[in-house]
């Protein structure tokens, strides 16, 4: 009796410090903003809630913190201190006034569309120029410069004018929705110092007729190629290993593709809504294809591949001679 009575207290007990620990949690994020309206917290700052066109942030912040300063339209000007080392995701979003930002090149980490949609002028990079976070969205071209070794996430999302684009040997990396929405977009070379092009990096480039993935890329991200609607020409290289879910969905120019001999499967939804793609060619080494692989092909009529191989199968099963 005497060990439930014992464990009710200590259940009681840790319950109250749970609870606690999760109020002095909340009371660190959501803290009272000082008299110029900076929220900030063991030089982080959380939220700015003030309503002048001029920011000069306070020196010890060393963080921006994730959305900080979301949809203040009314900023012309921010002025970062010297001690600034990080950037958080969404940290200047929507800001569509902001036309002056000091952002030190050496600063070690900015986040995802941390300046998505504001109207600065100038590319921002981090890594001592090593890595490409924005570019101005009213460029009809731009030349990254050749010490850059990733394309950031988001780094040109929204560059409605730009029709070409210059990747240095240099990349190596392009990051999640790096190119996205570059509607006009229409030439790509992409070099073979290129080992990862992650989620989304080419998503609605809608003016995209060709691409060709280097032999260096083993993976090719989910949506990589989603809404790219005139991209009738696709040469995947032979080390390929896997083509993430959905990377050409609704791409309706194409109409004929080759899968390399090194993938093993076809991943779900892959060529989902390709609806004038009549031809594909599948290597034997290929043993899984799901069944929304191909869906709403409706004009699939030809796979390519071995006498007896598991692609034979599965088109005998789905009725694609």
């Amino acid at each position: 009796m005497k060990t439930r009575v014992w464990k009710k207290v200590f259940a009681i007990i840790l319950s109250f410090a749970v609870v606690f620990s999760f109020s002095l949690a909340d009371a660190r994020v959501f803290a009272a903003p000082d008299a110029n309206g900076f929220d900030i917290v063991d030089g982080v700052l959380i939220a700015y809630s003030g309503t002048d066109p001029v920011v000069t942030v306070p020196a010890g912040v060393t963080k921006i913190g994730e959305y900080a300063f979301y949809d203040k339209t009314a900023i012309t000007t921010i002025i970062l201190p010297l001690g600034i080392t990080e950037i958080g995701d969404f940290a200047f979003l929507s800001c569509n006034s902001l036309t002056s930002l000091n952002v030190p090149d050496n600063i070690s980490k900015i986040g995802m569309q941390a300046f998505s949609k504001t109207l600065l002028p100038n590319p921002i990079y981090s890594r001592n120029g090593l890595t490409l976070h924005y570019v101005p969205k009213n460029v009809p071209n731009f030349a990254i410069p050749d010490n850059v070794e990733i394309i950031g996430s988001f780094a040109f999302d929204g560059c409605k004018l730009m029709t070409s684009v210059v990747i240095p040997s240099s990349v190596k990396i392009i990051e999640n929705g790096a190119f996205y929405d570059c509607w006009v977009l229409n030439n790509v070379t992409l070099p073979d110092t290129i080992t990862e092009i992650s989620d989304s990096a080419f998503l609605r480039c809608k003016e995209l007729t060709s691409i060709t993935i280097p032999l260096s890329i083993r993976h090719i991200g989910a949506s990589v190629f989603a809404y790219c609607s005139k991209l009738s020409t696709v040469v995947l290289p032979k080390y390929l290993l896997s083509i993430g879910t959905k990377a050409f969905l609704n791409c309706v120019a194409l109409t004929s593709i080759s899968i390399p001999i090194s993938m093993t499967a076809l991943d779900i939804w892959v060529f989902e809504g390709c609806a004038n793609l009549v031809s594909i060619a599948i290597p034997p080494g290929v043993t899984s294809i799901d069944d929304s692989t191909f869906e709403y092909c409706t004009k699939l009529a030809e796979i390519i591949c071995a006498t007896g191989s598991y692609a034979e199968s599965y088109a005998n099963i789905h009725k694609i001679t």
